[in-house]
């Protein structure tokens, strides 16, 4: 099996996977709470449109298989505030 990861920007066709996989991975350990949940389903809003950044792992064989945001709060200050990668 292929092992090369590719990286992409956040692309609006994309938004889905940031919401699938972040959902997952907080559901496994945690409760989705009202702030992460309306941030899943529009991560433009929240992340993109405010100066942030939303990156996507793809594998060639399995596809869009993890994700990280970061949410700009500031000239030069970000958190990373969402990532997550399928089991």
């Amino acid at each position: 099996m292929n092992k090369q990861i590719d990286i992409h920007a956040y692309q609006p066709e994309l938004a889905h996977h940031f919401d699938t996989i972040n959902r997952q991975w907080v559901e496994s350990m945690f409760t989705v709470e009202p702030l992460d949940d309306a941030m899943l389903k529009d991560p433009e809003a929240f992340i993109i449109n405010k100066g942030g950044y939303i990156w996507f792992a793809q594998h060639p064989e399995l596809g869009i298989v993890g994700t990280c945001a970061l949410c700009k709060h500031g000239d030069g200050i970000f958190e990373l505030t969402k990532m997550g990668v399928l089991e």
